[in-house]
């Protein structure tokens, strides 16, 4: 009996081997370990998404400015009047424009940015739906984007 007493001694003291500021200060090191890798590993994921979506950002408002505006104001059935013709869609915006259609309509310099999105989205199912805003002037109007990518 003595002998299983010693040991239920030992086994208790062997736990109380810490004391409650110990355990508290190691609680804390592990969790910022834990945070620490987690940030290592998710910071790259983000960075890539952001370039991402800049990259789309850049096709869309070539494509906006120099491709849809510019057909427009010079349309066969083009009024004269920018203002008369596009306020018909500051509220509703313009039908979606495809990833697919941004590539397709982008220029040189920016073909660099279209392996990497291509890699990443979806180009059938990632569009932008644009709005224009008075003055309705070439660089007037904002964007709404839906996503179809592996970030």
């Amino acid at each position: 009996m003595k002998q299983s007493r010693n040991k239920k001694a030992k086994k208790s003291s062997a736990k109380n081997r810490f004391s409650p500021v110990q355990k508290i200060i190691f609680s804390v090191i592990i969790t910022a370990m834990a945070i620490i890798i987690i940030m290592v590993i998710c910071i790259p994921l983000l960075k890539s998404e952001n370039i991402i979506k800049t990259k789309i950002d850049s096709l869309a408002n070539y494509y906006y400015e120099e491709y849809f505006y510019e057909n427009l104001i010079n349309s066969k059935n083009f009024s004269g009047d920018a203002e008369k013709t596009l306020e018909n869609y500051k509220d509703k915006g313009i039908a979606r424009v495809l990833l697919r259609q941004l590539v397709s309509r982008s220029p040189e310099e920016l073909r660099d940015n279209i392996k990497t999105i291509e890699e990443a989205c979806n180009k059938d199912k990632t569009y932008v739906v644009f709005y224009p805003d008075p003055p309705y002037e070439r660089t007037s109007y904002h964007k709404e984007y839906s996503y179809s990518c592996n970030f």
